[in-house]
């Protein structure tokens, strides 16, 4: 009995330490862009259809000309690693004359035990 009291408060205390940081996505301002680049970087793929159909906008439309935070909607969903809507949104970019080179080497390295707000504007 003593044993396993012991390793309930051993694996009691390390489990805040497998936890990840998280990171929020706050709304800079209240227009229907910026509430589907939350809804891209936050709900699940179910959420942000309901979001896209609640915009009057149609997806072809959301997918080529949103912008939130200087990316394309899909881009800054896939940055926000949703990668659902992401996926989905690529489906429908215009991908002809389009070409964007990362250069991942002088990208500065994240804490990740650090909790993060972002904070997101569409246009």
């Amino acid at each position: 009995m003593l044993n396993l009291k012991r390793l309930f408060i051993a694996s009691t205390m390390a489990f805040p330490l497998l936890a990840n940081a998280a990171t929020t996505y706050v709304a800079a301002d209240n227009s229907r862009e910026t509430k589907l680049c939350v809804s891209a970087a936050m709900d699940s793929r179910v959420g942000f259809y309901v979001s896209y159909k609640e915009s009057g906008k149609g997806i072809h439309y959301i997918a080529n000309n949103i912008a939130c935070n200087n990316l394309l909607i899909g881009e800054f969903a896939d940055k926000a690693g949703n990668l659902a809507n992401a996926a989905f949104l690529e489906k429908f970019q215009r991908s002809e004359g389009h070409i964007q080179i990362k250069d991942y080497v002088s990208m500065p390295q994240e804490d990740n035990n650090v909790d993060r707000v972002v904070i997101v504007r569409g246009s």
